[in-house]
């Protein structure tokens, strides 16, 4: 039985040409932190493999024991080029995704506020997954969301 309590959260990130998942990892003190894991692809990706990895980062939180260490070198600059959350945050862009306790799905775009969730059920296939994740991207960028905080 997994040490982690519901929701189980990922953020996926997408710029610098490429996407990056993180999954969270509840923290001892109460906290979380992002997990040591993380998993970079380009834009190619198809909605089936974006899916896929989802499914991959869930199953790291599964088996994830609560964490007791200190805060090391955040996941977000292992990934980056950037070395600061500021520098980041203005070339990123971010959704959310939720495991609810059901096992269903809740997506959203994070942008220092909730503009619209996307719920779909435990039964979700990865492509499914995939697919609201990566038409969320097209959304906030047709919306003119270039950055994390506006």
């Amino acid at each position: 039985m997994s040490q982690q309590k519901y929701p189980h959260r990922i953020k996926i990130y997408k710029g610098e040409n490429r996407y990056c998942i993180i999954p969270i990892i509840k923290h001892i003190a109460g906290y979380s932190v992002d997990s040591e894991w993380y998993m970079m692809f380009d834009y190619a990706v198809s909605e089936k493999e974006t899916g896929e990895s989802i499914f991959e980062a869930l199953n790291v939180i599964a088996s994830s024991s609560i964490s007791i260490g200190g805060e090391g070198e955040p996941s977000w600059m292992k990934a980056s080029k950037y070395k600061s959350w500021k520098s980041f945050s203005n070339h990123n862009i971010m959704i959310m995704l939720d495991q609810l306790e059901d096992k269903s799905y809740d997506i959203w775009p994070y942008s220092g506020e909730e503009l619209w969730h996307v719920l779909l059920p435990e039964t979700a296939t990865a492509e499914e997954i995939g697919e609201a994740i990566l038409n969320m991207f097209d959304e906030l960028e047709k919306m003119g969301v270039k950055k994390l905080y506006r």
